[in-house]
Order: C-alpha cells, then sequence, then structure tokens
C-alpha cells in the first residue's frame, strides 16, 4: 500500500509536527515551572525547619556546592561546607528559633536560573528577631533539581 502526499497535505503534516513539537514544549516548560516552585517552597521550608529545630545542615542542603550567601552587611560565604559552617556557628550562638516564616513575593525565570525576593523572619528564644528581605537565585542543577545559587540578604 503506497500513501501519496500532495503539496498541501505535506503543509499540513508539517504544521501538525511544529505543533506536536510545541505543545512538547510547553509542557516541559510548565513541568519544570511546578517542579521549581516546588523545589523553592521545600527550600524556604528547610529554612524555617532548620532554624526552629537549630539544624544548619538541613539549611545548608538547599546551596549548590559552588553557592554564594551573603548577609545584609556584605559578609559572604562562598561554598556549601563554608555556609553549613557559618550557619551552624550562628545557630549556636542565637539558639533556636521559636518561630519561622518566609514569604516569597515574586520570581522570575531566565533559563537555568529563578530569581525569588521576599522576607524571611525568625523569632529568637530570647524573644529577639532576626530576618529581612531577601534574593535568592536559583539554579538547576546537572541532576534536575534546584538549589540556591547566589542568596543576598538585602539591607
Amino acid at each position: 500500500m503506497e500513501i501519496r502526499v500532495n503539496c498541501n497535505e505535506r503543509g499540513l503534516v508539517r504544521l501538525l509536527l511544529v505543533l506536536l513539537c510545541l505543545g512538547i514544549a510547553v509542557g516541559r516548560a510548565q513541568d519544570s515551572a511546578v517542579s521549581s516552585a516546588e523545589a523553592i517552597a521545600r527550600g524556604n521550608e528547610a529554612w524555617i525547619r532548620g532554624m526552629q529545630s537549630g539544624d544548619a545542615s538541613a539549611i545548608a542542603e538547599t546551596y549548590a556546592q559552588d553557592a554564594l550567601d551573603c548577609g545584609a552587611t556584605g559578609d559572604c560565604e562562598r561554598g556549601r561546607r563554608a555556609i553549613f559552617l557559618r550557619l551552624q556557628k550562628r545557630l549556636t550562638r542565637l539558639g533556636r528559633a521559636s518561630s519561622a516564616t518566609v514569604t516569597s513575593q515574586g520570581s522570575t525565570s531566565q533559563g537555568r536560573f529563578i530569581y525569588e525576593w521576599g522576607v524571611a523572619g525568625a523569632k529568637l528564644e530570647d524573644g529577639s528577631q532576626i530576618g529581612g528581605r531577601y534574593l535568592t537565585v536559583w539554579q538547576m542543577q546537572e541532576d534536575g533539581n534546584w538549589k540556591i545559587f547566589r542568596n543576598i540578604a538585602i539591607p
């Protein structure tokens, strides 16, 4: 059996193939957007849990190996290990948080990066409070997971 396609049918077949490819690309973009939003929510929740439990490793795991974390005064730590050590020292000095919140106020994506901003804060057991505005750059890793690439506390 032979199937013949005239010029009009070929154009229709090409159009259908293009639409199919676009549909697949849009579906993948939507899947990626959902998984990135979930990853950001999980990362923010890890910060809340880590502050409340005093677990610096739970927070540090949300960072990429080559991440940069900067405080509001401009002091920065590079690399997950250095970030973990600073978090551990801070939690030891300040103590656990009796409550903590992260309010993501927006995000935008560009390629393998998502730029997220918001406000985070924690009330410590001694009654003092820490926190403020932040800008976090999330990067898709080679394994498909999203990790913090850059985190900046905004003064």
